[in-house]
């Protein structure tokens, strides 16, 4: 999966004029893993709603003297169910997972006679 066409953010506030967010795509057998590192962002300040096909992140980080605000919408491919999304923070890492969408398997179809 290319992680460009994963993630594309934009910032929620017209005063930040480019927002660098470090992200790191990977896949198991089942899942895509997302991970965004958020440093200075607390739990409480994390905001992920679903929907449709797409998955809507906001956050609010507070510096010393100021907050910024951060809003983006991770679009899953046909290959991830976005309805499956999970979601964990541990130590300023965003972990997001998204299950797999399996292809249908054709099966055969008997061709009865008359």
């Amino acid at each position: 999966m290319d992680p460009m066409n994963l993630l594309s953010m934009l910032p929620a506030s017209s005063d930040i004029t480019l927002v660098q967010v470090d992200a790191e795509v990977d896949q198991t057998d089942d899942s895509y893993i997302l991970r965004l590192d958020l440093p200075g962002v607390e739990l409480e300040d994390i905001n992920l709603t679903v929907v449709g096909d797409a998955i809507n992140i906001a956050w609010t980080r507070a510096r010393r003297n100021w907050k910024d605000s951060f809003r983006g919408v991770l679009h899953c491919p046909r290959l991830g169910d976005p309805s499956s999304i999970t979601a964990s923070m541990k130590s300023g890492v965003l972990t997001l997972a998204v299950a797999k969408v399996r292809p249908a398997e054709g099966r055969k179809v008997e061709v009865l006679a008359g």
